[in-house]
């Protein structure tokens, strides 16, 4: 059975980025939901024994039961998500070798999170934006639904799902795009910096 990884912050610390009525519902209600619907679908199977990564990893489950890997991968990404940010006090800094990545891929950080918001603007529906670790630079990759990249290591996750920001009043009329904005000033570096030197990076 897994389990969510439990946030780092209180629900009032992402604020006035995101509201604490926004974090309580998406964390949980949403977050803790997915993972209840695995756990509920594999109970009495073999999975039961799985971690998440294991669970990930089986190709046979995969292509035998398409809607329950989605599912993982929702619960997956969202793990992802709550410690790829932080409260704004608390992000730490990139690294030196994060900031030349960024230079290198980017530019700037002000270029990466315009090119975050750029392409977040161009998914139609549901899916998620993420930076991503890959042959030694930093990609913005967007993905449908509950796809996770498919190439490289995630360092940043952001949920485009409405359920991300719908319950938060300052995006009451599905401002997605300032919602996406908000999300690249809570970018905790000190996980992007952890993630990229276990990497390599």
């Amino acid at each position: 059975m897994i389990t969510p990884l439990p946030l780092q912050f209180s629900v009032d610390e992402l604020s006035p980025f995101v509201s604490s009525d926004e974090v309580s519902v998406h964390y949980d209600v949403y977050t803790t939901n997915y993972f209840s619907l695995v756990n509920n679908a594999i109970l009495g199977t073999k999975y039961q024994e799985y971690s998440m990564d294991d669970l990930l990893k089986d190709r046979q489950l995969q292509h035998s039961d398409s809607h329950l890997y989605r599912l993982i991968n929702q619960a997956h990404n969202h793990d992802i998500l709550w410690q790829s940010i932080s409260p704004i006090s608390k992000t730490g800094e990139p690294s030196t070798n994060v900031q030349s990545l960024i230079r290198h891929s980017f530019g700037s950080t002000e270029s990466m999170a315009r090119n975050i918001i750029d392409h977040a603007d161009q998914l139609f529906g549901s899916g998620w934006i993420w930076l991503v670790l890959a042959h030694n630079q930093l990609h913005v990759v967007t993905t449908p639904n509950s796809a996770a990249p498919f190439d490289g290591v995630a360092v940043w996750a952001c949920d485009l799902w409405e359920h991300a920001f719908v319950h938060d009043v300052q995006y009451i009329n599905e401002q997605r795009s300032k919602y996406v904005e908000n999300m690249t000033k809570l970018i905790n570096w000190n996980y992007v910096n952890k993630v990229c030197e276990s990497n390599g990076n």
